[in-house]
């Protein structure tokens, strides 16, 4: 048998044995992607496997592609099992996360030295086969060659008569706020899917300044006229504009009201001299 093809069933073999004995056929299928079938042969062949990856280092020698083990192996295996864990719910999980996590069970295990550094994620991830994937594939880019040439030609005589502070720029986006990451780290030998995402979103519009001395408040678009989560709250005491209709989109309507209301929000702007109270607002085309 290949070299490493004994190195990757004995890679398997470990990580199985890494579970609890209450762990049942289901959760090691799970963790390793293997059929249960599979996974008994491994066990039964276990003594032949380590057999033959002795008798393979006799010969070759260390492996160069031997991993390295860490500084604080407890706290490498325990963040090595709680992702086995998550991941077999199908929850995502980034690199900022396995720090905070990793931060959170040395602290438990007394390492008070321990510095969950880039670095060391870049080892452990090496360590535990764990690479970024995602769930589905990016859509296609658009093409903006059109765009690019209007920037570097149309644009900048068109913003020469203006003050950065008086150049304004307003875009809208949907915030799809109950959504997961599109990604997760996860084992590179189990099969990772993707779920439903949540579609309940609010639409919201932002506003700046190109010099970054007024960023206006956001027009929030939601479907309910009084949000449950608002229940008590005035909603013109809130620090964003918002407003509803059936769809929680962007209206002629609401672009119309904010636009007026924006317009004279601009009249009563101090940091700016009178005489150069003369704006510009440059917007992506609304929905």
């Amino acid at each position: 048998m290949p070299r490493q093809d004994v190195a990757k069933k004995i890679g398997l073999l470990d990580k199985i044995k890494q579970q609890t004995r209450n762990n049942g056929q289901r959760w090691l299928v799970e963790i390793t992607g293997l059929a249960k079938t599979t996974i008994s042969r491994l066990i039964k062949q276990e003594n032949e496997l380590q057999e033959e990856w002795a008798q393979s280092e006799g010969r070759k020698g260390p492996s160069k592609e031997r991993k390295r083990e860490g500084k604080d192996p407890d706290v490498d295996e325990s963040l090595n099992e709680w992702v086995a864990i998550v991941t077999g719910r199908a929850m995502r999980v980034s690199g900022s996360v396995l720090k905070c996590k990793a931060k959170e069970l040395a602290k438990k295990l007394s390492h008070d030295d321990f510095r969950a550094t880039d670095g060391w994620l870049s080892r452990w991830k090496s360590r535990h086969d764990i690479k970024f994937k995602k769930a589905h594939g990016e859509k296609e880019s658009a093409h903006c060659a059109g765009a690019k040439e209007w920037k570097s030609s149309k644009l900048p005589d068109f913003l020469k008569v203006f003050q950065q502070m008086t150049i304004y720029n307003a875009d809208e986006t949907g915030l799809y706020y109950p959504a997961t990451p599109d990604g997760s780290l996860s084992y590179k030998h189990v099969a990772f899917s993707g779920s439903k995402k949540a579609m309940h979103r609010v639409t919201v519009l932002c506003c700046s300044n190109m010099s970054g001395t007024d960023k206006g408040r956001m027009l929030v678009i939601g479907k309910s006229i009084k949000p449950r989560s608002c229940k008590g709250l005035r909603m013109d005491s809130l620090p964003i504009v918002y407003r509803a209709n059936r769809n929680a989109w962007m209206s002629t309507e609401l672009f119309k009201e904010w636009l007026k209301d924006w317009n004279t929000e601009l009249q009563w702007l101090k940091f700016i001299p009178l005489k150069e109270k003369k704006f510009t607002l440059l917007m992506n085309l609304l929905s």
